[in-house]
């Protein structure tokens, strides 16, 4: 895709992503997101879809072999400055299915799904690209959110126009399975978008709503109920294949495929 994206500078500037302050809500959210991952999966060869500027795949790179990959060469720019050495491509996340079959073993995807048209789609071509056993890690709003049912259009998963794939918790999960995973858990990142309600100050509502998130966060827990979150949060693992007459296979990194009997 060429320089004309929506995702410039005013895309990043509106999203506070071209600085990452300590102890901001990114800071906390890169944080909370690395520490997840390695919990499952602690080394090993990582992609992530929209890779944007650049600083949580920074943050990766200190324990994983790092690819990033986008559609904006603004923020590519940027993410080339912020993680130098990683492999960062200009690439859409519809042509995954470029690198090599079982080539990664975790694939992250934060707040870009619903920026595609067909995101089962672009899920099946991340299964090819993770080995069996492989973390996928999705992030993306769902409309059963009880801010959704509160703010109505102010909703922040209306506010933006580039969203153009908003489905509910339950049919994020069929387009997951149906993609070849098992989901290991499913929830949600807590209420973060205050003012929810009138009258309340802005800051009050912050800490009494993002109250819930925020320990999550604090604690690397998963427990927040998928209603209570303005975005759903998944960790799936790709199935192991099946042979022709049905007999697992796995095919670990760097081995042969091995039968299991």
């Amino acid at each position: 895709m060429t320089g004309e994206t929506p995702y410039g500078r005013e895309h990043y500037q509106r999203y506070k992503a071209l600085e990452i302050k300590p102890f901001s809500m990114h800071w906390w959210s890169n944080r909370y997101f690395l520490k997840l991952v390695r919990r499952h999966v602690p080394h090993g060869r990582l992609l992530e879809i929209g890779c944007g500027t650049g600083f949580f795949l920074a943050r990766l790179g200190r324990h994983y072999e790092v690819c990033g990959i986008d559609i904006s060469p603004f923020a590519l720019e940027l993410a080339r400055k912020n993680c130098p050495g990683a492999d960062i491509r200009c690439m859409k996340a519809e042509e995954v299915d470029g690198f090599p079959p079982q080539y990664f073993d975790v694939i992250v995807a934060r707040h870009v799904l619903e920026h595609i048209r067909e995101p089962g789609e672009v899920l099946r071509k991340c299964g090819r690209a993770l080995r069996p056993g492989g973390l996928l890690l999705i992030v993306v709003p769902h409309t059963d959110s009880f801010s959704r049912r509160w703010k109505g259009e102010r909703w922040y998963g209306y506010r933006d126009d580039t969203h153009v794939s908003l489905l509910t918790s339950g049919e994020w999960l069929q387009l997951i399975r149906q993609a070849g995973f098992e989901v290991r858990k499913a929830f949600a990142d807590g209420l973060w978008d205050a003012p929810y309600v009138p009258f309340l100050p802005e800051w009050l509502q912050k800490c009494i709503f993002g109250s819930l998130g925020g320990i999550q966060a604090l604690l690397t827990l998963a427990v927040v109920p998928v209603p209570l979150g303005e975005a759903l949060v998944v960790l799936a693992e790709r199935r192991a294949d099946r042979g022709r007459d049905g007999v697992l296979v796995r095919r670990e990194k760097g081995q042969e495929a091995e039968r299991d009997g």
